[in-house]
């Protein structure tokens, strides 16, 4: 489960790193057509940049409190009870089991 819910955020930015790198692309195209300046298309592409960071960082938040809402409703055990869980069940079993040193008559 927190594989695919993985899997699904890195998809997400991958897809705003691949929108970035088609926009600087664009640009870049468009200053060596003339069609812009090199220093309005450094004002652009710093533009992009910023809200693309900012999509990304709202993306992630987002995704992350989507993941802790879906593991409450599931009611994903954390790994440190699951731990704390096994180390008691062990300890009970060392308690539980029958005395090497009483031997069997």
């Amino acid at each position: 489960m927190l594989d695919i819910m993985r899997k699904a955020m890195l998809a997400g930015i991958g897809a705003l790193t691949l929108s970035e790198q088609k926009a600087r692309v664009i640009i870049n195209d468009l200053v060596e057509q003339g069609r812009m300046s090199s220093e309005e298309g450094e004002k652009l592409a710093k533009e992009l940049m910023e809200k693309a960071d900012a999509s990304r960082k709202e993306f992630e938040a987002k995704a992350g409190e989507y993941a802790r809402e879906l593991m409450a409703k599931v009611d994903f055990v954390k790994r440190s009870e699951y731990d704390e869980l096994v180390c008691r069940v062990e300890d009970l079993e060392r308690r539980l089991a029958p005395d090497e040193d009483e031997g069997t008559d």
